[in-house]
């Protein structure tokens, strides 16, 4: 694969080290993910560890455990996503485009 370039005016929806993506643009769900999943439900999660604060920056102190990590944590979503079956790919996921 060679050095993909695009002009500074372009819109792009998929980030991609390796080549072309497999989604085109705007589409809609990943093949992994059921659009028609049962929705709701409740998650119980336990974490062993002290906290003082539930904000995941804090300089000093400790956050509480679970609010930051990989993919974002609890809390905030990443302006990019990565696809999991395809290698080094993001599409964009709080944008439309980038």
């Amino acid at each position: 694969a060679g050095l993909q370039t695009t002009r500074a005016d372009e819109w792009r929806t998929t980030s991609s080290l390796i080549g072309q993506s497999k989604y085109g643009d705007n589409f809609q769900h990943y093949d992994y993910v059921n659009p028609n999943a049962p929705k709701g439900g409740t998650l119980n999660s336990v974490l062993l560890g002290t906290y003082d604060s539930f904000n995941p920056y804090v300089v000093q102190g400790s956050p509480a455990a679970g609010l930051v990590g990989f993919g974002g944590g609890l809390l905030y979503d990443t302006l990019m996503e990565q696809a999991t079956d395809e290698g080094s790919v993001s599409h964009p996921l709080i944008a439309d485009a980038y």
